[in-house]
């Protein structure tokens, strides 16, 4: 079966001579889970700030970005029983025991290929909503609020969840009790190859696999990544635009030019998400189409290629918070303020003291 097609760590019903097991116990194994685990932190302090300060001040894209802040925890939280108990355990890269094979597969691939698709998806709406909102700053004031990002927030999750749920249910695990010949070399089922999926239905299957293959390639990369790249380039005019506007504004007003650069900083930080956003869709989309078109590999080969594009996706989603605290000075406070919060009762009075002293 195709898994590799979704965007998502290998999975080895039968480990081919190319396959890097060192790099996979490596990436998967080891730095997976710890990234994993850093973004899930990171993740939930960025929405208890979100949704803390939302009342006050918190713009309505807070709101998309909390949603793509979930997403991207959710994508590594569905994987860690994979990476610790296949990739991590003693026995990698013996196969996948009976009793996981179909929570294998829908822990490592149809879940997090769910949740995958609805964060790009997020993604792709708040890049256009940020487009009309600095491009046309006034008409927008009719719908740019919280309940409608919320309810923007709501479609895209629940689209990209009906399109994709019957993944969870178009396969069957096969009970195999003899020998069995794949790809040239004989299992002993049991022993070697005690996890087998297939398809629950036999006719049209090809077509079925076909389809499939481009419906991800085109509704998970593709599309996505042409509609982001449209909306980069018109959000870098817009950007542009506006710090001009502000610049002229402020010509006279030392407070005036420092406000207009934090405003215009800000309003970069949506760029630089993008951009590590394509960065890991585009080569992702490449490496699919061109398997789908020059080559005849079984796309359950885990080429060295595919390892690293599916590592590095996870990479992306640790750095998105980084971005958005050292760009948006907004956001910037309230998280440093959510921080001291959080500090013991008398460390803040032991501070607060020393500050007194120093000033006597």
């Amino acid at each position: 079966m195709e898994e590799n097609e979704m965007g998502l760590p290998p999975l080895i019903y039968d480990v081919p001579p190319s396959f890097n097991t060192a790099l996979a116990r490596n990436l998967y194994g080891v730095v997976a889970p710890i990234i994993v685990i850093l973004t899930i932190l990171n993740n939930i302090m960025v929405i208890i700030t979100v949704y803390s300060d939302l009342p006050k001040k918190g713009s309505a894209s807070r709101i998309q970005h909390a949603a793509i802040a979930c997403c991207n925890s959710l994508f590594g939280v569905v994987q860690l029983p994979v990476y610790f108990y296949f990739f991590a355990g003693q026995t990698f890269p013996a196969n996948v025991p009976k009793a996981w094979c179909g929570a294998f597969r829908i822990l490592g691939f149809v879940l997090p290929h769910i949740i995958h698709t609805i964060s790009l998806w997020q993604f792709v709406g708040l890049s256009i909503q940020r487009f009309l909102v600095f491009r046309f700053p006034f008409s927008c004031v009719s719908w740019y609020n919280i309940r409608n990002m919320t309810k923007l927030v709501k479609i895209i999750t629940c689209a990209c969840v009906l399109v994709n749920i019957y993944k969870l249910f178009d396969f069957e695990l096969i009970d195999l009790d003899k020998s069995l010949v794949l790809n040239g070399t004989t299992y002993s089922i049991g022993e070697t190859l005690p996890c087998r999926a297939e398809y629950r239905f036999t006719d049209g299957r090809d077509g079925y696999i076909l389809f499939w293959s481009w419906f991800i390639a085109l509704s998970v990369h593709i599309l996505p990544g042409v509609i982001l790249t449209m909306m980069y380039m018109l959000l870098v005019y817009a950007i542009c635009r506006n710090n001009r506007r502000r610049q002229n504004l402020s010509r006279n007003s030392r407070n005036g030019r420092r406000l207009a650069r934090n405003q215009t900083l800000k309003e970069c930080s949506v760029l630089v998400m993008m951009t590590m956003c394509l960065v890991v869709e585009i080569p992702s989309a490449v490496i699919l189409v061109k398997r789908f078109i020059f080559t005849k590999d079984d796309v359950t080969s885990g080429d060295d290629e595919i390892i690293f594009t599916h590592f590095f996706l996870l990479l992306s989603y640790y750095f998105y918070v980084y971005i958005y605290i050292v760009m948006n000075n907004d956001f910037r406070r309230s998280f440093l303020s959510f921080l001291r919060k959080c500090q013991p009762t008398q460390l803040r009075d032991a501070i607060e003291l020393r500050v007194m002293s120093t000033d006597v």
